[in-house]
């Protein structure tokens, strides 16, 4: 499976997911990844583009009570080197809506 590929990737992880299906892959990204900074970006270079950033468990809960609308890039931060258990800017707790 191409997520457990994913789990030693440090390097940043690119994707693009419909909006039907972005639930289902950020479940599977969880399960298999755990908790990784993520951004989740909407309708990028159009009229509503919006960013959602967080954690994947974060990001997750925010679209079970939101609906997603729209193709989304998911950002997916690579595994964090020893010694570190997040990688960022200081700011993981929060999770982070831009319109």
């Amino acid at each position: 499976m191409i997520l457990e590929e994913l789990k030693t990737e440090s390097r940043t992880v690119i994707l693009y997911e419909a909006p039907h299906h972005l639930i289902r892959t950020l479940e599977e990204l969880y399960a298999a990844l755990g908790e990784r900074r993520i951004t989740l970006c909407r309708e990028l270079t159009k009229k509503f583009e919006q960013t959602v950033r967080g954690t994947v468990a974060e990001v997750l809960e925010h679209f079970r009570t939101t609906e997603p609308k729209g193709e989304f890039v998911i950002v997916l931060a690579g595994k964090p080197k020893p010694g570190r258990e997040t990688q960022g800017d200081g700011d993981e707790q929060k999770i982070g809506y831009d319109e």
